[in-house]
């Protein structure tokens, strides 16, 4: 898939089910980011697109690093890492075996630490290149 930049308001909703509120997980994809000011939404299972906090579990830009978001029983687990390169295409993904999560840059571990808890089951659907506005930034391709 391939998803337009600034302004497509092009992006993937799919909705809850039992299979999307796991404990562990793996996410991946090419990003291609034109810019990654603001808040940019890469995946996130949360309703709202991510503005406001993720309810189960995120990647995206934020205040300047990359974030890797887990909300769980036990409080929130932020990971955060440097920003990747604009205008060019990366490979990014982030795995959670229950216990530690890492997040990759080109499968490059940039970032790791444990995630204490289960992770909360929500509702909510998993959107995947949305940002607050609604309006994308980069290209997933």
């Amino acid at each position: 898939m391939k998803f337009g930049g600034a302004g497509s308001g092009t992006w993937v909703t799919v909705d809850s089910t039992d299979a999307l509120n796991v404990n562990e997980c793996t996410f991946m994809a090419w990003v291609n980011a034109e810019t990654w000011d603001g808040t940019r939404q890469i995946v996130g299972k949360s309703i709202h697109g991510g503005c406001t906090g993720r309810r189960q579990y995120g990647l995206f830009s934020a205040k300047g690093v990359l974030k890797l978001r887990f909300e769980t029983e036990g409080g929130r687990a932020d990971i955060d890492a440097d920003l990747p390169a604009t205008n060019e295409c990366l490979h990014v993904a982030f795995s959670n075996d229950g216990e530690m999560a890492k997040l990759y840059v080109n499968a490059e571990i940039v970032a790791e630490d444990a995630v204490s808890g289960v992770l909360k089951s929500v509702d909510d659907p998993l959107c995947i290149a949305q940002d607050c506005e609604n309006r994308i930034t980069f290209l997933l391709v």
